[in-house]
């Protein structure tokens, strides 16, 4: 019987594990991290603000020069959704077409 003890492989997932420099994000992904979750809010806080206030505010208030007309408010999301679509499905049927073994007929 083998004695219970940490083998060369155990002793390199044991160093691999507490490596912090592969378990942590570089400074770069953390800014760029950060960059995005303040971009979305940004975002999200601004279409709420559109969508779900401004409904409420007289047409004469200066907050409307702030915000496209309420019409946009469906077609843009709308337009981004069809497009990302477009990209996701385009991208699986390019990768699809570069995937598929060649013929060698004659």
């Amino acid at each position: 019987m083998k004695s219970i003890g940490a083998t060369q492989e155990h002793r390199f997932v044991l160093d691999y594990c507490t490596d912090f420099s592969v378990l942590m994000a570089s400074v770069k992904d953390k800014v760029i991290g950060w960059c995005l979750v303040d971009l979305s809010s940004i975002i999200f806080i601004y279409y709420t603000i559109w969508v779900i206030i401004l409904p409420f505010v007289d047409k004469e208030q200066r907050i409307h020069y702030l915000f496209p007309d309420i019409v946009y408010a469906v077609a843009i999301p709308l337009m981004t959704g069809v497009l990302g679509l477009l990209f996701i499905g385009s991208f699986i049927a390019i990768t699809l077409l570069r995937s598929m073994p060649k013929d060698k007929s004659n």
